[in-house]
């Protein structure tokens, strides 16, 4: 049944930053981001910025699964 509440169940923390890491790739953006699982943070290889997650993550949790690629989209 783990796996059912892992298909049906909003994404884990890590797997919301690999997503969204990936979502900025693929609408080209040049930075390099990395997750910083300790501060839930996306953090820029080059150092120009930080993006700060809980927030996000949680709006991202009450949507209806069928908006949350929309959400994603949205946020890169």
């Amino acid at each position: 049944m783990k796996w059912l509440a892992w298909w049906l169940g909003p994404p884990s923390q890590e797997r919301f930053a690999q997503k969204l890491i990936a979502e900025f790739r693929r609408t080209g953006n040049p930075r390099t981001l990395r997750y910083d699982p300790a501060e839930f943070q996306l953090v820029a290889d080059d150092g120009a910025g930080i993006i700060n997650l809980a927030n996000i993550y949680r709006e991202h949790c009450q949507l209806p699964r069928s908006q949350r690629s929309g959400h994603l989209r949205q946020l890169a």
